[in-house]
C-alpha cells in the first residue's frame, strides 16, 4: 500500500510540475492571440518599393495622408496583407501605386494584429478560456490522483 501511494504522490508531483511550467508560456501568448494594437507614423520618406509594416493581420483600413495631413494619399500607397519578399512570411505590406511629389513624406496610422493573432472571432473567444481548461485539467488531476491512493480513506473512520 505505501508503494502505491508513494507512486501516486510522485505522479501527482510531476503532473503539477508540467501544468505550472506550461501555464506562464500559454498566459504570456493570451494577449498576442486577442489583442489589436495601433501603428502611427509622422513625417516618414517612403521609399519607391513594397516595404514590410510592423504586424501579421491588417484591421480595418489604414489612413494615409501626407505631412500637413491635408491631402489624402491613400490613392498613392496602398496599405495590406501580403507576403513579406524579405522573410517570406504574413506581414502587413506598404506598397507605392503611384508618384505624386506633396505625398513623398506621409504620415499613416493602422491597426494590426501582432504574428501568432488569431484572425478568427471563435478562435479569439475560445483563447481566452484556454488558462481556465488548464487549471480545471490540474484540479482534476489533483482530485484523481488524491482519491484513487486512497487520500480520502479518512472519512470513511
Amino acid at each position: 500500500m505505501e508503494n502505491k501511494q508513494l507512486a501516486g504522490i510522485l505522479l501527482l508531483f510531476v503532473g503539477i510540475i508540467v501544468v505550472l511550467a506550461l501555464f506562464p508560456a500559454i498566459a504570456s501568448n493570451q494577449a498576442v492571440l486577442t489583442q489589436t494594437y495601433t501603428e502611427t507614423k509622422t513625417a516618414q520618406t517612403i521609399p519607391t518599393v513594397a516595404t514590410d509594416l510592423t504586424g501579421q493581420e491588417l484591421i480595418g483600413t489604414a489612413t494615409v495622408v501626407n505631412q500637413s495631413g491635408a491631402i489624402d494619399c491613400s490613392g498613392n500607397y496602398t496599405i495590406a496583407e501580403g507576403v513579406s519578399s524579405v522573410t517570406g512570411t504574413k506581414r502587413v505590406i506598404m506598397t507605392p501605386t503611384a508618384t505624386d511629389a506633396s505625398c513623398t513624406v506621409l504620415n499613416y496610422t493602422y491597426t494590426y494584429g501582432a504574428e501568432g493573432y488569431a484572425d478568427d472571432a471563435g478562435a479569439r473567444g475560445i483563447a481566452g478560456n484556454i488558462l481556465l481548461f488548464c487549471a480545471l485539467a490540474l484540479l482534476g488531476f489533483v482530485i484523481f490522483v488524491v482519491v484513487k491512493n486512497g487520500g480520502l480513506d479518512f472519512l470513511n473512520r
